[in-house]
């Protein structure tokens, strides 16, 4: 395979995470927010980040890896929304 298609591939497979990871990050945000946890995106990190319990969580909207102090670490916004709405109720 030349140089060039491979370049291309890469790119094109850039493009596609790049689309997918702001839906997800969107999707993510409007959910945390719903249950009443103010989020922002660390660009550096590429991970959004909420308070909960006094504690930062990390949510990667791309691989759905989340973790922090006061959650079990995993993966899935569900599996997070449900640890931080769980937590909540109690």
């Amino acid at each position: 395979m030349s140089d060039d298609i491979w370049n291309d591939y890469h790119e094109h497979c850039r493009k596609i995470r790049n689309g997918k990871e702001k839906d997800r990050l969107v999707y993510a945000t409007n959910r945390i927010t719903e249950l009443g946890y103010a989020c922002k995106w660390v660009e550096q990190s590429k991970c959004l980040q909420f308070e909960f319990k006094g504690s930062l969580v990390r949510f990667f909207p791309y691989t759905g890896w989340f973790s922090g102090k006061t959650v079990k670490d995993g993966r899935g916004l569900n599996n997070l929304l449900k640890q931080v709405n769980d937590e909540t109720n109690n």
